[in-house]
């Protein structure tokens, strides 16, 4: 089968779909669109040549003749290439994608969202204005039978049904975009060991029937893990994310702030940038501000997630929703609690004890909104001074880290591995190519 992944960025291809792309590629023709903005030098690394196809599009741009411009080029290498199935991601590939590929008839059409952005989340005027518009854009995009869309929540699933986007009939659930469980390992005290850590076996080709529901196979895993500080070192917290609004970073400089006046003994380590195309980026003068106040170690971007995952001690992302973020993942793979908000997308990161007689879910003291879960610990949106009191409690409890930090690890094989998340969307495809038949 012939398969064109469509991309908006060279780091969202390499972090989240590197592995579908090459596990596809065992037994499939797979075309990688990347826009040409992008550096193709560095692309060339991860995909040979021949499977690079070139798109004149703008992350951020909102000339109308550029976008038109941008769905030309779409429809140009459908109509080139001819793929029997395509899959986006993003919505600007989703949006002009899907409708150059109806237009170039495309039998098979797959779109990912991978949450719903800055205009469902914000309230601002400009955001509202723009969410009616992308509601009207997908709504005509998803209404053909060649359509297939995956979530990685039901929240942004029930969002689309509610608001009449798209029918429940052509909607998948898919937790995430898988986390490479081989690269993100728990420090175990001795580097010799952590490639021992885990094997995985599966053996996923794309169905050309309708897939059997053969039972998931579960990764062997061992719990050998150990705190990645000595006990008399600082404790680190560490959030993974661009600087934006809705990413909570507000309430998170805000709990930190409470901390620090608490004159607990701890350190905040933040890898991420400012995103100057985002309506919801914060400037540049807000976070020289917060470094002149001490509050946090600033890394900037950066590709080095395994190596910085080594050496911190607690994982936070406060967002307002999410699709479901890799960031979490990726440290939940490393072994690391995690303390997010109880949204959308953030809420599946952290597991609960069954519900039965006599058990119930464990509240924070003096925070009943404060949900302690067996990896992490679940607060509600905006609520730094909940946030503050989640993460002074792992600062002050680190038994209650290093068993969170396994309880993480287990999670990501079991739920969240790339192998898993790989083979659910390859089943999808299967499903979609015998649908329309």
């Amino acid at each position: 089968m012939k398969i064109i992944l469509a991309v908006n960025t060279l780091g969202s291809f390499v972090s989240h779909r590197r592995g579908l792309y090459l596990k596809l590629r065992e037994t499939n023709e797979v075309k990688v669109i990347l826009p040409n903005s992008e550096d193709h030098v560095a692309a060339l690394r991860e995909t040979p040549q021949s499977s690079l196809l070139s798109l004149s599009m703008t992350r951020k741009g909102t000339n109308p003749w550029s976008e038109l411009r941008a769905i030309l080029g779409y429809f140009r290498l459908y109509r080139e290439q001819r793929p029997e199935l395509v899959h986006h991601f993003t919505i600007k590939p989703v949006i002009y994608g899907t409708l150059a590929a109806r237009l170039a008839g495309v039998p098979v059409i797959v779109n990912s969202i991978t949450g719903l952005g800055y205009v469902f989340t914000s309230t601002t005027l400009k955001a509202r204005v723009l969410g009616v518009l992308v509601k009207l854009l997908y709504r005509l995009c998803f209404a053909s039978s060649r359509v297939r869309v995956i979530f990685q929540n039901v929240d942004d699933r029930d969002f689309f049904v509610d608001h009449g986007i798209l029918k429940k009939s052509r909607c998948f659930l898919v937790q995430g975009s898988g986390v490479d469980v081989h690269r993100f390992t728990p420090n175990t005290g001795n580097p010799a060991n952590q490639a021992n850590h885990l094997q995985v076996t599966t053996t996923t080709a794309l169905p050309k029937t309708i897939p059997e529901n053969t039972p998931e196979t579960t990764p062997n895993i061992t719990s050998n893990i150990t705190p990645n500080t000595a006990p008399d070192n600082i404790p680190k917290i560490f959030l993974a994310s661009r600087l934006l609004i809705e990413k909570g970073i507000f309430e998170f400089m805000a709990a930190v702030q409470i901390l620090k006046q608490k004159k607990l003994n701890f350190e905040v380590v933040i890898a991420g940038d400012i995103d100057p195309g985002n309506p919801g980026s914060v400037s540049r003068a807000q976070v020289d501000e917060w470094r002149k106040l001490n509050l946090a170690t600033f890394l900037g971007f950066r590709t080095d997630m395994v190596e910085i995952l080594q050496s911190v001690d607690i994982a936070c992302l406060p967002s307002y929703r999410e699709g479901l973020p890799m960031a979490l993942l990726e440290a939940m793979a490393a072994g690391k609690p995690v303390v997010t908000t109880d949204a959308p997308g953030c809420r599946a990161t952290v597991g609960f004890v069954e519900p039965g007689p006599g058990v119930t879910v464990e509240t924070l003291a003096g925070h009943p909104s404060g949900l302690v879960g067996t990896n992490g610990i679940l607060v509600a949106v905006k609520d730094s001074v909940t946030l503050a009191a989640a993460l002074e409690k792992l600062i002050l409890e680190p038994s209650v880290r290093l068993s969170m930090g396994r309880e993480s690890r287990k999670r990501a094989v079991d739920l969240f591995s790339t192998e898993k998340i790989t083979s659910e969307i390859i089943k999808i495809y299967g499903r979609a190519s015998i649908e329309r038949l």
